[in-house]
């Protein structure tokens, strides 16, 4: 029998609700005093797992609970406890059982051994003492290395972008190479790799370019050999006008549009405005997408009309198909246009194509099938990348973590370097991110300072409660305001809080990765909002994570749609890339780690991490009796909402002639105003709303909820 049906029969099996730690002992066969007291050494199912350990079946069954396959529910009388429970979707699993239901990728075995600093190679350290100043003895190998392709792991906070400019210089001053190209992802971070070698070599003549702005400058010189006519690029703002004019011309209003493309929930939390955006973004994401993978209208078209019904498929494929013709009508490239109109021209005229001696490639975790094939394309005499494999996080978009992982059977004469010294943050934090990311089998980083940092898990009644733990805690900080990061999974997160601030007169900034907002600064008395998408490669000396809950790591919810869809049958790994995501949340924070959770806490945080942050060099901080969130709260953060469902249980004990608490309970209001049901299936969640209740009370309830949105 397969693993994961094992758990779904036991779980099925099993006549009482079992939390993860008893089902555990059951299916490895452990014997304790509980298990024989409840007799569940009887079951049919016990031991079925014999060699398997503990860790193995949490992870198991954290993949079942993302797939839906098993769920929460809360005990009866007391929502703080909660059980596991199979789905009618596990039911059919049982039935069914699918071809293969993976565990986390392990990805030993990727590389060949990390090449290490030899006694040879600190001769040649000593020799350029003067060059190499201020480094470790690792960055000075990567900056020196002679190797002709060339893979540095860098994990976060390693000095990458110093390491990467540095070998640069060197080969530009020592090495006397006259053609080098060095390639980053973001106008950001192409300033600054170009401020750090102007600041060290004023006459360098190497070459910095994104790969967009690479490209675009190779089209502008070949013009006239590559259009018959003028182009010019379409920005984003020309993206929302193109679409808005679409909509016109197939008589669809924008409300309508977005009705059809999101759920209602979605539809209720983020403003018109975000939304369309994050439409304009999805749309030119599917053709992004089609591109990379070199997919065919056809199979785009019935990508779509498998995923959406008739009406919102009609809409979507008018909208790509529409977007194409205007283009090629009116002499416009979008930003992957840039790219594929290059690989177009090298491919028909090789003797264009430039010479490069050296290649540097930056952020080489993040790099999609065409940005691939433009490196292959130039062909170097000598190609170095640096990147980390942890760190890998837009899969959603495009990019292909087999890259940077099989990058020695891709290219011959490798060598595989590691930068594996942290200088951000502190050893605690260091040492949580390594636990977090350690299913990946790549060697832990060590951190170059000493002190333990501070690292704390606060545990929350409800999101009211931990919005307000967070403002307190600010507001009580003495580091400056412009080193304090909050971090969420989703937008949503983020605007709640960020009314709670408002509030309370705490100024702050907001980044998402709809934004775009490369260049935003705080200001010294400013804090920083944002999701973890748009915080890559930034780091404070405070960091808050909210929401580190198992709904949010692994993200259940949709945040695009669209991409998730036409990308079910890819090989993207959402819920690894998930894992990745916290970690690049953890290794933000410099100084102090602050996580935040309501419910039951993420699956990435085992119980082993769980403990040793609790109990061992952290105390734990609870929230319950300092932090809980009461009526009076309640009332000041959400008082017409908390009035009006006060509203409707006094009408509702006027009519069937009971007292207002045999209705709902305060505490119920309390609980439906933090989790702002949407649905009758959230519904069930709030305790004291049983299958009664939710079919006598529900619709009205979620529509008073929805309206009040």
């Amino acid at each position: 029998m397969k693993p994961h049906i094992c758990v779904l029969e036991l779980i099925n099996e099993s006549r009482m609700g079992m939390g993860r730690q008893l089902l555990a002992s059951c299916l490895i066969g452990e014997e304790n005093d509980r298990i024989k007291k409840l007799k569940l050494d009887k079951l049919l199912l016990y031991d079925s797992l014999p060699l398997y350990d503990k860790k193995d079946v949490f992870e198991l069954v954290d993949l079942l609970i993302y797939k839906s396959l098993i769920k929460y529910v809360p005990v009866k009388n007391n929502k703080f406890i909660k059980i596991l429970e199979i789905t009618q979707k596990g039911l059919e699993e049982i039935k069914n059982p699918s071809e293969e239901l993976k565990l986390s990728k392990s990805f030993e075995g990727f590389y060949s051994e990390i090449q290490k600093v030899t006694p040879e190679d600190k001769i040649v350290f000593e020799k350029l003492k003067e060059v190499l100043e201020d480094l470790s003895d690792e960055q000075k190998k990567a900056i020196i290395c002679n190797s002709k392709n060339i893979l540095c792991i860098a994990g976060a906070g390693s000095g990458k972008t110093r390491v990467l400019t540095k070998r640069a210089s060197f080969l530009s001053n020592f090495r006397s190479a006259k053609n080098i190209l060095c390639i980053t992802f973001t106008r950001k971070a192409k300033n600054e790799m170009k401020e750090r070698l102007d600041s060290m070599y004023p006459n360098n003549t190497i070459i910095i370019e994104t790969f967009n702005s690479f490209c675009e400058k190779i089209l502008k010189k070949y013009d006239s050999l590559i259009y018959k006519k003028p182009f010019k690029v379409m920005d984003f703002r020309s993206q929302i006008i193109l679409i808005k004019d679409i909509l016109k011309q197939d008589n669809i209003s924008l409300d309508s549009a977005l009705n059809m493309y999101y759920s209602k929930r979605q539809l209720y939390s983020k403003d018109k405005n975000t939304l369309f955006l994050k439409f304009v973004h999805d749309v030119f994401s599917l053709l992004d997408y089609q591109r990379n993978n070199n997919i065919s209208d056809k199979e785009i078209q019935d990508l779509i009309y498998g995923h959406y019904d008739y009406r919102t498929s009609e809409m979507i494929h008018s909208i790509v198909h529409k977007i194409q013709k205007f283009k090629i009508k009116n002499g416009l490239r979008d930003f992957t246009d840039q790219i594929v109109h290059t690989l177009n021209f090298f491919k028909t005229h090789k003797e264009y194509i430039p010479k490069f001696d050296h290649v540097l490639v930056d952020e080489y975790q993040d790099i999609n099938s065409l940005q691939f094939e433009l490196i292959e394309l130039l062909n170097p005499e000598n190609l170095f990348v640096v990147g980390d494999p942890r760190q890998s996080i837009y899969g959603w978009r495009g990019s292909k973590i087999e890259f940077i992982l099989d990058f020695e059977k891709l290219y011959k004469d490798t060598e595989i370097l590691q930068l594996s010294t942290n200088y951000r943050s502190k050893k605690g934090i260091v040492d949580v991110s390594n636990n977090v990311i350690k299913t990946m089998k790549l060697p832990d980083l060590s951190s170059i300072q000493n002190e333990e940092g501070k690292v704390i898990i606060v545990k929350h009644d409800n999101i009211d409660s931990e919005n307000l733990f967070v403002v307190q805690s600010i507001l009580s900080l003495e580091s400056p305001r412009n080193e304090v990061f909050v971090l969420a999974r989703t937008n949503k997160q983020i605007e709640k809080l960020s009314e709670v601030m408002a509030r309370n007169n705490i100024k702050f900034i907001t980044r998402t990765i709809e934004q775009k907002k490369i260049n935003i600064t705080p200001e010294l008395d400013q804090v920083t909002l944002s999701t973890i998408h748009a915080i890559k490669g930034l780091e404070a000396s405070v960091v808050y994570l909210i929401g580190v809950n198992n709904q949010n790591f692994p993200c259940k919810a949709s945040e695009h749609p669209l991409l998730e869809a036409v990308k079910m049958n890819d090989t993207y790994d959402k819920f690894e890339e998930e894992r990745r995501l916290f970690y690049v949340a953890l290794s933000r924070a410099k100084e102090s780690l602050i996580i935040n959770h309501t419910s039951v806490i993420t699956s990435f945080i085992d119980q082993e991490l769980h403990k040793k942050i609790t109990k061992g060099k952290v105390k734990y901080q609870s929230d319950k009796k300092k932090y809980k969130t009461n009526k009076a709260i309640l009332e000041n953060s959400n008082s017409r909402l908390y009035q009006e469902l006060k509203d409707y249980r006094y009408t509702k004990s006027l009519e069937l002639n009971v007292p207002a608490y045999q209705i709902f309970s305060n505490n119920t209001l309390q609980e439906l105003c933090s989790e702002m049901p949407a649905s009758f299936e959230e519904l069930k969640q709030i305790s004291g709303f049983g299958p009664f209740k939710v079919q006598r009370f529900g619709r009205d309830i979620v529509s008073i909820i929805i309206n009040h949105s």
